[in-house]
């Protein structure tokens, strides 16, 4: 059984992961959703004492809800989230896989 929107939020959120080549145990955290036909995700990073933290949102309008669409947008909406977390210094506020 697979549930197409929860897939797709799934897939956002393990990009995130992926793209800061963090493992689960990283002071991370993402969350996706869809709503109204726009697949939204946020992610935070964290120094690993909780003194600062770096949050990052985008937002993709898949062109429909079928799997590939959403897929697509997930994968597109986690790069640019990544990409921005990475431009504000994530990588030198947490360990992450890239930095080690």
């Amino acid at each position: 059984v697979d549930h197409v929107t929860t897939h797709a939020v799934v897939t956002a959120e393990r990009a995130v992961l992926a793209g800061l080549q963090a493992g689960c145990a990283a002071p991370i955290g993402a969350t996706a959703l869809v709503d109204d036909g726009l697949l939204f995700l946020t992610a935070s990073v964290y120094r690993p004492d909780g003194s600062e933290r770096i949050t990052a949102s985008h937002a993709a309008t898949p062109e429909s809800l079928s799997a590939g669409h959403l897929d697509e947008a997930a994968r597109d909406v986690g790069e640019r989230v990544v990409s921005e977390l990475l431009g504000a210094g994530a990588a030198g506020l947490a360990p992450l896989g890239s930095t080690r």
